[in-house]
């Protein structure tokens, strides 16, 4: 056990501390070496950070929580109707530039975790099937009665056995099928790893037994795991680079790890890395393919444009969006709007809701078209405040602004910029002001107005809030010499 410690420390040194040597080049020296006994890579690690689970426990305390940003919000402004009859006269319109103190730059997709070499599937003549449930979806495994084991305690040498007895080939299979759930679905990694949980649970019962296989599945699609221990209970920890509002952490090789389930200050942990182990992502880049259970149509409409539409929302998404935590990303808290921008519309919404919509910006050129858009979220939605409704500040995704019967600021901004985004193909980015979120829009023709200049483009002020107030005017009251901008790559 000692050589195998010594050299699984060497290997992870390697990975982690010589900058000069990637991954994928450590991994073809081994693949090369005659190392006797192991049939991959893969199966060495296993067995190396099956001897650090025995030996490599130490006591941390927990980083104090960082609180989710609260400020005073702005009230929503009604356009006064004499500068709107001035506007729709085609009177002079002023252009001013709008000054901005920090750009918040989009964050790149990165591609999801893969396990440390891919996993071979192994054909059997009857595979046990196993069935369970996440958010309405009827899910299913190759995970029979064999496979089945309890922890015997969460002490260091029972953990490290039980990690053995998964790393044999009996559980590829079942790493294999969860793997393709996550692609068939499009899960995105908190999705991926709340569905893992919801089959070791279904699998094993709720427990310490479950809580290790959530581990080991997820350490082995190529996540960033670590498991800890407080009060005789086995605990899974997630690694991410972004930090979750509210919530308890721990700082080790450089990553921000919470407890999937529980808030505590202080735990014992294995603190040892699993060989190219990713950080998990946030970022939702593509449509969560979940169980599509439909309320009941809503209709939405305003006036000055005659826009009525009519849409539905997928329950099951918003059950899932309802425990989405709220996190930033580079230690900047306006990261966190970018989150719910960024995440595509769903299906359902853009088939039902788009089609009206795209009906009436027919024939209209690209400021007349956002101009209808922006009056449509303007009278469409009644506003409401967060702390008077939640208790609490809560951004929603643009299908909980269409569903919740009441939208601050932010959800009226997230939307707009979707629906210029998809219905008219501009570019967008989110205006932040203290207290206040708006948009502006890039025209590919001179539009006047209110603006900002980003990299010599020329990006125009939106504001959902402003009620009845055209393409180009700022709500009144705004402080410009504080004016943020969040850049959206989507």
């Amino acid at each position: 056990m000692r050589i195998h410690l010594l050299s699984y420390i060497m290997l992870a040194s390697t990975v982690t501390l010589n900058a000069q040597n990637s991954f994928q080049e450590i991994f073809n020296e081994f693949s090369q070496s005659a190392i006797s006994g192991y049939e991959s890579f893969r199966d060495k690690c296993n067995s190396d950070y099956a001897a650090f689970l025995e030996a490599s426990w130490k006591t941390f305390n927990a980083c104090e929580p960082v609180p989710e940003p609260h400020e005073e919000q702005v009230p929503p402004v009604i356009f006064e109707t004499p500068e709107l009859d001035s506007v729709i006269n085609n009177e002079p319109v002023i252009n001013r530039e709008v000054p901005v103190v920090e750009i918040i730059p989009s964050v790149e997709p990165v591609p999801q975790p893969q396990p440390v070499e891919p996993i071979k599937d192994t054909p059997v003549v009857a595979a046990d099937e196993f069935e369970f449930s996440y958010l309405d979806m009827c899910l299913s495994v190759r995970a029979g009665d064999g496979l089945k084991f309890s922890l015997p305690s969460v002490k260091a040498g029972d953990i490290s056995k039980t990690w053995k007895k998964l790393s044999g080939r009996g559980y590829d299979n079942l790493i294999v099928d969860c793997l393709s759930i996550r692609d068939k679905y499009a899960l995105c990694d908190w999705a991926y790893l709340q569905m893992l949980k919801s089959f070791a649970v279904s699998f094993l019962g709720n427990g310490d037994s479950s809580t290790l296989l959530t581990a080991y599945l997820y350490a082995q699609s190529g996540y960033k795991v670590r498991l800890g221990t407080s009060y005789g209970h086995l605990y899974l920890l997630f690694g991410t680079k972004y930090v979750i509002y509210d919530k308890l952490y721990f700082q080790l090789d450089g990553s921000n790890f919470f407890v999937l389930d529980g808030d505590l200050n202080k735990m014992d942990i294995a603190d040892c890395p699993y060989p190219g182990e990713k950080d998990m992502s946030f970022a939702i880049s593509k449509e969560q393919m979940l169980g599509d259970n439909c309320m009941d149509s809503r209709h939405f409409e305003s006036d000055r444009y005659a826009i009525s539409s009519d849409c539905s929302v997928n329950t099951s998404l918003l059950e899932f969006y309802e425990g989405y935590p709220t996190a930033e990303n580079n230690d900047n808290p306006l990261s966190r709007w970018a989150i719910y921008a960024e995440t595509p519309v769903s299906r359902s919404v853009r088939e039902e809701l788009y089609p009206s919509l795209r009906e009436t910006v027919r024939g209209k050129n690209a400021l007349e078209a956002a101009d209808m858009l922006l009056d449509f979220v303007q009278n469409a939605f009644e506003y409401g405040y967060d702390n008077e409704i939640w208790g609490n500040d809560r951004a929603f995704f643009a299908e909980e602004t269409l569903y919740y019967p009441y939208c601050d600021c932010e959800d009226r901004s997230i939307l707009f910029s979707h629906l210029v985004r998809d219905l008219l193909g501009l570019d967008v980015m989110l205006v932040y002001y203290p207290g206040h979120l708006a948009t502006a829009v890039h025209f590919s023709e001179p539009v006047d107005g209110d603006y900002i200049l980003i990299n010599q483009r020329r990006y125009t002020i939106c504001d959902p809030t402003f009620i009845g107030a055209p393409v180009g005017m700022t709500m009144p009251n705004m402080d410009n010499s504080h004016a943020k901008v969040i850049l959206l790559g989507r």
